[in-house]
């Protein structure tokens, strides 16, 4: 076990001026709690508020292969994995990976519900919970040697294959079943 801070660079987004309208445009995405899923980390929206390249200089960019968490309100321990160059606001921890480490296993442990709940415990219960990022990088995380780590990126991939092949199984079953009563 390890803290978060030891296996990558970690930090909490910022919002440029939003009186500075050449901040903003649409270079880089600049994510906000919403735009992260609450059914899959691979699930970022990219699509909405953008920043220009004169407000990344400003923002904080996140480099692709980095995983964000909400540490703030009601969406808090929602996480995303990126894969492109990005820029996210303040209520959003992000770390990225230090070349030792799977990228995609941080996310799938952060995500999990052990990381999750500690989120949740180690945020005071207020009406907006929020947890800073000392205490966010503090939390213990497993870290198994690389070699497992890539045993476990190729297992969850190929259950997710599965699942995804169960979803569209479902999903014709349903469709084929309304056409027979129909």
């Amino acid at each position: 076990w390890v803290r978060l801070a030891d296996i990558g660079y970690t930090q909490t987004g910022t919002t440029p001026s939003t009186g500075v309208a050449e901040y903003y445009g649409s270079v880089f995405p600049f994510l906000k709690p919403a735009d992260l899923s609450e059914r899959s980390i691979f699930s970022v929206n990219y699509a909405n508020e953008g920043l220009s390249k004169s407000g990344m200089r400003v923002g904080r960019r996140i480099e692709p292969g980095s995983t964000l968490m909400v540490c703030i309100g009601g969406s808090i321990s929602k996480v995303g994995f990126v894969n492109r160059v990005c820029s996210c606001n303040q209520q959003i921890n992000f770390v990225t990976p230090f070349a030792d480490t799977a990228r995609v296993v941080v996310a799938y442990f952060l995500n999990s519900p052990y990381f999750r709940g500690e989120v949740l415990r180690s945020a005071p219960q207020t009406t907006l919970p929020i947890l800073s990022k000392g205490k966010w990088e503090s939390i213990p995380f497993p870290l198994p040697p690389i070699a497992e780590q890539q045993r476990i990126v190729a297992k969850v991939d190929q259950l997710m294959q599965l699942c995804d092949e169960l979803e569209a199984g479902l999903v014709q079953t349903v469709t084929q079943r309304r056409n027979v009563t129909a």
